[in-house]
């Protein structure tokens, strides 16, 4: 579901060969493994653009994950939450 939440995010943004592309230099599955690492990544490639790119990947975790957002929290801790959400159902 979390990368499910990554592609929808990146396709509210781009076109799908740069969704693609995006997903090619910053595999989704880092996200995963290291979430502090993952906006690092998109931040060398965007610059302050990745906040954009960030804030919408995070609202897609929160609508998938049935969690409200708050608007100072991290990638780290939407993944975190999410984690917390998910196996509050398994």
């Amino acid at each position: 579901m979390l990368l499910e939440a990554i592609d929808a995010g990146l396709s509210s943004i781009f076109e799908p060969g740069t969704a693609k592309a995006v997903k090619f230099y910053v595999d989704p599955h880092i996200a995963i493994k290291n979430p502090m690492l993952y906006p690092k990544l998109l931040e060398k490639i965007f610059g302050e653009g990745a906040k954009q790119i960030l804030g919408r990947i995070m609202g897609q975790i929160a609508l998938r994950f049935k969690f409200t957002l708050r608007e100072e929290m991290t990638f780290e801790e939407a993944v975190m939450k999410a984690r917390a959400e998910y196996l509050k159902h398994v």
